[in-house]
């Protein structure tokens, strides 16, 4: 697990920095675009990039976090974790 964790993690930060230099683009083309008729559109992607690299920073704050169980771990299987009866239990008349 380790393993995956750690090729999580630099696939997250890739990820991030690749963000970070293409939000940076955007700023410099809509800097550029201010008072044009393409401002507008130069505007629409630099919010995009943002999000993007929102995305990928809570990306890796997961990857990063000490219960990151893999890209497998979705939702319902912690869901079902969370409802398991504990084997003490099992045992018990309801």
């Amino acid at each position: 697990m380790a393993h995956t964790a750690h090729t999580a993690h630099d696939d997250a930060v890739q990820r991030l920095e690749a963000g970070l230099l293409d939000q940076d683009r955007c700023g410099d083309r809509y800097d550029a675009a201010i008072g044009t008729s393409s401002e507008l559109s130069a505007y629409a992607r630099l919010r995009a990039a943002g999000a993007r690299v929102a995305a990928h920073d809570n990306w890796l704050r997961w990857v990063d976090d000490e219960s990151y169980r893999g890209l497998n771990a979705g939702p319902f299987e912690l869901l079902a974790e969370s409802r398991r009866v504990p084997p003490a239990l099992d045992d018990r008349k309801v």
